[in-house]
């Protein structure tokens, strides 16, 4: 193919550099659960599922969540099904390992990297293109996550593989097959929905043919595809939304059946919930250094930067696929801003899906800034500082690995310690995600908030063993509870200097 050729073969040999640099700081024999301060404890969740669908062909989850008990869904699992099932295509073909369970973000990064290559040339030439890349590829979060078994790499891939596809479309097939080219991502996660904003505006930008017509065509088909997909297909799925917009504590989100219940949500509930997260995200926008890292904030903050750069560039320029690329990121953030705390890498995680196109703007930008004469020099520049960067970023990250990783294996040696069957274990998060993830057969829940909610879990599963922290902040549920809902005090133990009861199941 024609597009196959010198330029895109630098692109992958850079990201493939870049990879390889940090897979020598980065231990592949073991998934980092605890990593980035239990950031990364989601990866059990993706594993779970992933290797159960490779195994029975289903889409289950082995980690329950109390708070969800209540809501009668027939699955179980919380995110849309994408990530699950390239995942457990990896296990499938190379069986199940740590190693294997990184392939997929490793093959997402070097796809969404080319992929963003391709786009950003097509639409603004090679030397635009190049300089996107680098600013994307060395980006310290990206490459991070690219060793873990999160989603937000294959997303990112699925991401721009659409868009690349989009872009090197005839014009007259993009109001019908643009709107199932969003579907991927979509797969993936439902803020791929947004990807439609780029690809309007790149239309609008060209103005070719009667675009008017054929915007307004991709915009209905597309809203209703995202709408039958999101809503009809995979929407018998558990939810932990509600409660984290309008509560917002651990106990409500993860572990209380019945934190909903006294909760309104009128129009007027909406509008209080969104404007109290709105207010406190923004007077804590610039965080104390003892509470976010460096790291974080350089993050967040540079594919926020997108948002003045992509205006400056389109009143200097009138180019509306910058304009698109730029509303993109406002609306993803003021999502963010209104709904979620933008800090503990939520907000960073969420608008990674924004960094190609922040890249796009920021390549655009510089370009505009410098004499062409030394376009060349900015790329030889850029490509140095920003592999050292994105190196060092990955390093800090995982400097202390070992340490963590011992710390995961004395609290697995701690609850394997207790005895626990195959029937499903309630213990502390903190101490059990790694135990989880290494006796995968194991159904685990997060420790009930309350009788009521254990309740639910005992009706619905097979609770064998309960292992209930006496006196730590942010748990509730008393042993009395435990006791008159049929389990009997078994043993007890400390770790950490916390003292723990544990629970058996009267027979």
């Amino acid at each position: 193919m024609r597009i196959i050729r010198l330029p895109l073969i630098r692109v992958f040999i850079l990201a493939l550099s870049l990879l390889l640099l940090g897979l020598s700081v980065v231990n592949t024999d073991y998934i980092h659960v605890s990593g980035m301060d239990s950031y990364l404890n989601d990866q059990v969740g993706y594993i779970s599922v992933a290797r159960n669908y490779s195994e029975t062909g289903r889409l289950e989850s082995n980690i329950i969540y109390p708070s969800t008990l209540n809501q009668n869904q027939s699955k179980n699992y919380l995110y849309m099904p994408g990530h699950y099932v390239v995942l457990a295509a990896s296990y499938s073909l190379l069986g199940y390992s740590p190693l294997n369970s990184i392939i997929p973000n490793l093959l997402g990064y070097l796809i969404a990297s080319c992929a963003l290559f391709l786009t950003a040339q097509k639409v603004y030439g090679r030397i635009h293109a190049y300089l996107a890349t680098i600013i994307f590829a060395s980006f310290p979060p990206i490459l991070i996550y690219s060793f873990t078994a999160m989603a937000e790499i294959t997303l990112l891939a699925a991401c721009m593989l659409s868009l690349c596809a989009f872009v090197y479309l005839p014009q007259r097939w993009r109001p019908t097959i643009g709107p199932l080219l969003l579907l991927l991502p979509i797969l993936f996660k439902e803020t791929g929905a947004l990807l439609l904003l780029p690809m309007m505006s790149l239309m609008l930008h060209e103005r070719e043919g009667p675009w008017v017509k054929n915007s307004l065509l991709m915009i209905l088909l597309s809203v209703f595809l995202v709408l039958f997909v999101v809503f009809s297909i995979f929407s018998d799925r558990p939810s932990i939304m509600l409660p984290t917009i309008f509560i917002g504590d651990f106990l409500a989100v993860y572990a209380d059946a019945f934190a909903m219940d006294q909760v309104s949500i009128s129009i007027s509930d909406w509008l209080r919930a969104i404007w109290g997260h709105l207010t406190v995200n923004l007077h804590y926008f610039f965080p104390p250094v003892e509470q976010v890292s460096y790291l974080e904030m350089f993050s967040l903050w540079f594919v926020l930067l997108a948002i003045p750069a992509g205006l400056f560039v389109f009143m200097s320029e009138r180019d509306f696929f910058i304009l698109g690329c730029t509303v993109m990121v406002i609306v993803l953030f003021l999502f963010v801003l209104g709904l979620y705390s933008i800090w503990g890498f939520r907000g960073v995680r969420t608008m990674l899906i924004c960094l190609p196109f922040s890249a796009i703007i920021m390549a655009r930008l510089l370009l505009s800034r410098f004499d062409p004469r030394y376009h060349r020099k900015l790329i030889v520049v850029l490509l140095v500082a920003g592999s050292i960067f994105g190196v060092a970023g990955v390093s800090s990250v995982y400097a202390n690995q070992n340490l963590v990783r011992a710390d995961d294996m004395r609290k697995t040696g701690f609850l394997e310690k207790i005895g626990h069957n195959n029937s499903m274990l309630v213990a502390p998060h903190w101490l059990s995600m790694d135990y989880v993830n290494k006796h995968h057969a194991v159904k685990y829940s997060f420790i009930p908030a309350n009788g009521k909610t254990l309740k639910l879990l005992k009706q619905r599963y097979q609770v064998g063993t309960l292992v209930l922290p006496i006196g730590e902040e942010g748990v509730t549920l008393k042993p009395r509870e435990v006791i008159s809902n049929g389990f009997r005090v078994e043993g007890e133990g400390s770790f950490r200097g916390v003292h723990f009861l544990f629970f058996k199941r009267r027979v």
